[in-house]
């Protein structure tokens, strides 16, 4: 598919404000302006010299499906605004249309109001926006009610940014189970879990972002290479690195069994793995590197004997055993049900 930007015209707003319009688009994200007229008066105040808000259109091969912003432009000392977006057309749903368009604007906005800071608001329950602000380098900063409903702020961190993109690189093409995918999940996992714990947010998510990137399994590198190189490259000093290396060290099972990790945000991306490890999610990881490393069915599942029923014991903080001791359940399960249907 071909995404692109387009200039918003008085045309586009028309289409915009009947498409926005609809029931399962107000549902997630309710509409400003009340009337057609409303929406016009609102697109000429953009044009005007110095306007608070910049939009553009959304193409995909050619055919209009959503508009793109950012609004609260403050120019100041500190130049920052607020994002949003809409594809209206659900058919262009969940297929990653999003996720580049928010790419694509907030390269362009950057450069053109210097931002050093967006945010962006979604309702709770609306985990595919929430998904493409994280894929985008946003993370959660509060939780609050909006009209009643529980909400969510974020922010935009431009290194979280690059080191997504990063990784998405050095992934590309890997499906078992250490992949672009799982570093996602750890990296989503390490920011519920410090909702509720004083730390290093940004060494956390940094190290939660990178800490398959010298794996092992995956590639031949020595003294972390590829995350020093990545964070080297985005002028992070070297102290600053070496923490997040000490972080990204203390995760694995196999050079860490019976340690915890000295700093809490260790502790924190160490649990954010190791929840990855258990449960659904667990469970077909574990089958997906079996498949793909030739181990076959029965050796899968002695895996979850060797290690994975072991993990729920060795978090290290609340919040993470709390998750830990759910997912290990429906491991337990998922193992009495493998022993019924393949009892002699």
């Amino acid at each position: 598919m071909n995404i692109i930007l387009g200039e918003r015209t008085k045309e586009t707003v028309r289409i915009y404000f009947e498409k926005a319009n609809r029931q399962e688009i107000k549902a997630v994200l309710p509409q400003k302006a009340k009337t057609v007229e409303e929406a016009l008066a609102d697109f000429e105040k953009t044009l005007q010299p110095n306007a608070t808000s910049y939009g553009r259109t959304i193409y995909v091969d050619g055919e209009y499906v959503g508009d793109i912003w950012c609004y609260c432009i403050d120019r100041n000392e500190d130049p920052n605004a607020m994002l949003s977006y809409c594809v209206f057309e659900p058919e262009y749903w969940s297929k990653g249309i999003a996720s580049k368009a928010v790419a694509l604007f907030l390269e362009e906005i950057r450069g053109r109001y210097a931002l050093k800071s967006i945010g962006a608001f979604t309702y709770a329950g609306n985990i595919a926006s929430i998904k493409v602000l994280e894929k985008n380098g946003f993370h959660m900063e509060e939780e609050f009610e909006e009209d009643g409903r529980a909400s969510k702020y974020f922010k935009y961190d431009e290194l979280i940014s690059r080191a997504i993109a990063f990784v998405q690189t050095l992934f590309a093409g890997n499906a078992d189970g250490h992949d672009f995918d799982h570093t996602m999940r750890v990296y989503r996992n390490a920011m519920k879990l410090i909702r509720s714990i004083a730390c290093d947010k940004e060494l956390v998510a940094l190290a939660a972002l990178l800490h398959d990137a010298d794996d092992y399994k995956l590639f031949a590198t020595a003294n972390n290479a590829n995350a020093r190189r990545f964070l080297q490259d985005s002028g992070v000093k070297e102290d600053r690195i070496d923490k997040i290396i000490d972080a990204i060290n203390a995760v694995s099972f196999s050079k860490n069994k019976g340690k915890r990790p000295d700093t809490i945000e260790g502790q924190i991306v160490q649990d954010a793995d190791r929840l990855d490890a258990i449960g659904a999610i667990g469970v077909a990881r574990t089958f997906a590197y079996g498949g793909k490393h030739g181990r076959g069915l029965e050796d899968s599942i002695q895996h979850f004997y060797d290690k994975l029923l072991l993990l729920k014991d060795t978090m290290n903080t609340e919040a993470a055993r709390k998750l830990a001791e759910e997912r290990h359940t429906f491991m337990r399960s998922f193992l009495d049900e493998w022993k019924q249907e393949t009892k002699e």
